[in-house]
């Protein structure tokens, strides 16, 4: 007589994961996703782990800071960072990928005219590609990065800290990856970054 397996389907616990949205002048609306540990002592603050481009690397970045296996770890006191809030700055769904596209070309770059090599390819695929799926308006911009880092610096990170355990003197880190890469090694030479531990893909 054949065993039948008996499957007693529950959802999966998965930690604490948080998401709002914003709006900063000049750049348009944010998704903000946080993760934080599955346990944090009392009245301890942890430092923040940024991610650029929310929208795809947030998900890859909170599991390993924050999932099952770094939580094992730590419960053997093996921990291969310190315990941290995972934060993810990404786009609206609703602006699509070619949006997002065009959005972070302009928050990771200082004043660029895009007139250069590197500047006219970028233009002169992006914009006839956006005009062929009824997109002629939108055209590809630099020149946001210290707006942008001063929104993550100056609000984003101190508004943070308000609803979560974030130790603003913390050693806080920034990945980015792409364009974002670019921003995050444009930020290790700046001075008033708040981070002090960069990830460039």
């Amino acid at each position: 007589e054949a065993m039948m397996t008996r499957i007693d389907c529950r959802p999966a616990p998965v930690g604490s994961h948080f998401q709002f949205e914003v709006t900063v002048e000049g750049h348009g609306r944010y998704v903000i996703d946080v993760s934080l540990p599955a346990k944090i002592e009392p009245g301890v603050k942890l430092p923040v782990v940024l991610v650029t481009d929310g929208n795809y690397h947030f998900d890859t970045v909170q599991v390993i800071v924050n999932g099952r296996f770094a939580e094992e770890l730590a419960s053997l006191g093996r921990g291969f960072m310190p315990p941290s809030i995972v934060v993810g700055v990404g786009y609206p769904k609703s602006e699509g990928m070619l949006g997002c596209v065009f959005r972070r070309n302009f928050d990771f770059y200082d004043a660029w005219d895009m007139e250069d090599g590197i500047g006219r390819m970028v233009r002169e695929t992006m914009e006839p590609y956006a005009a062929s799926l009824g997109h002629p308006e939108m055209k590809m911009r630099a020149g946001g990065y210290e707006t942008f880092m001063a929104f993550l610096r100056d609000d984003l990170l101190p508004a943070l800290a308000e609803h979560y355990p974030v130790d603003l003197k913390g050693r806080h880190t920034l990945i980015g990856h792409s364009s974002g890469g670019y921003f995050a090694q444009r930020a290790l030479y700046d001075p008033t970054s708040p981070f002090s531990r960069y990830i460039a893909g």
